[in-house]
């Protein structure tokens, strides 16, 4: 299923969690993938699109998806991108490269660790 072709509206429906209300903006008509490309690189200037076929993953909800799967629709006449996965609040400054080292477990592990646990390894290796 094209979750991009969703359609979604701007009355309140029941969150799977919780039974919490949300409004979902208004549906976009389809857009082309050349269509979807221009809204995607217009919109998302922090990480540029060169395909809507690129890999991204929902730093909320953990998914990784394309380009093309991505929701589109429209709030107060602007473009509003979310989520694929129906639940998620992701929207596109939630998206990120898809391989991108600092979503790997064991990088961040890395980056979590304090300086100290660091320092005794780092001295072994040095000559006096």
């Amino acid at each position: 299923m094209n979750v991009a072709l969703e359609s979604c509206s701007d009355t309140s429906i029941a969150q799977p969690q919780g039974g919490l209300q949300t409004l979902l903006p208004a549906p976009l008509a389809p857009p082309s993938d050349g269509a979807r490309l221009r809204l995607l690189r217009q919109h998302d200037r922090t990480r540029p699109w060169t395909s809507v076929r690129e890999r991204r993953v929902c730093m909320l909800c953990g998914s990784e998806f394309e380009g093309v799967q991505i929701r589109i629709g429209v709030r107060a006449g602007k473009p509003v991108f979310g989520c694929p996965e129906t639940p998620c609040r992701g929207s596109l400054q939630h998206f990120a490269v898809s391989g991108n080292p600092l979503l790997d477990e064991a990088a961040w592990c890395d980056w979590m660790r304090p300086p100290e646990a660091l320092l005794p390894a780092a001295l072994e290796g040095e000559a006096c």
